[in-house]
């Protein structure tokens, strides 16, 4: 077998596909967790074939979603509840794709993970109203903080430039963090600093409600 969603083999990425197509229309709109091991393994062997997998699991799995698109009524999406209480979407269609993750992929996902306290921090000493919605839970586990403007892909572009332009290489491997995050290797310590020193000084935050911010994603 060439392709697989957990053990659970295949000859063509079609076959894939329309196994998958059918595993989510019989479950439907639903909540999964842990305990019911079939279908939780079913979700979790479809977000392993994602090439963001690592971003997308964050700090954990509490639990799988499948919830109506609003982009069709007939359409359903897969979802991850992380156990800080954050949400994130990830196309169960893509999964079946198989991309190939890619060190930029990996680079990112380290650079992001090494500014988490940048980010937390904000949050913790800010208050927690979206700026968009003006939701009110005073709940932290209902709020992300975003990055406002310049966004963090240019944060991200710019600095890897001004790298470029001092003949300076960006790491190409990486270990594993907390809840199976992208991190920098020990030996890469010095390019973790200048790139969270970079980045406190460009960023500019706004707080945002999950429902908010995945739509601003979109």
């Amino acid at each position: 077998m060439k392709y697989f969603i957990g053990n659970i083999g295949f000859q063509t990425k079609k076959a894939t596909y329309e196994y998958a197509k059918k595993k989510i229309t019989k479950l439907g709109e639903c909540i999964v967790y842990r305990e019911k091991k079939e279908d939780y393994d079913f979700l979790y062997g479809l977000l392993c074939n994602h090439d963001e997998k690592l971003e997308k699991i964050g700090c954990g799995i509490d639990r799988f979603e499948i919830r109506r698109s609003e982009f069709g009524w007939k359409s359903l999406g897969t979802f991850i509840i992380r156990n800080d209480g954050s949400e994130i979407d990830f196309s169960w269609v893509y999964c079946c794709q198989f991309k190939r993750r890619s060190v930029i992929t990996d680079l990112t996902n380290a650079m992001r993970y090494s500014i988490y306290d940048q980010t937390n921090d904000y949050k913790n000493n800010n208050e927690l109203v979206c700026s968009y919605c003006k939701l009110d839970t005073k709940n932290k586990k209902d709020y992300h903080t975003d990055h406002d403007s310049p966004s963090f892909k240019i944060i991200k572009e710019d600095f890897l430039l001004d790298l470029e332009s001092d003949d300076e290489l960006y790491p190409v491997e990486f270990d594993g963090g907390f809840g199976n995050a992208t991190c920098f290797r020990e030996s890469d310590t010095e390019f973790k600093k200048k790139w969270q020193s970079y980045h406190k000084k460009k960023a500019r935050y706004q707080i945002l409600c999950a429902t908010c911010n995945l739509k601003k994603k979109k």
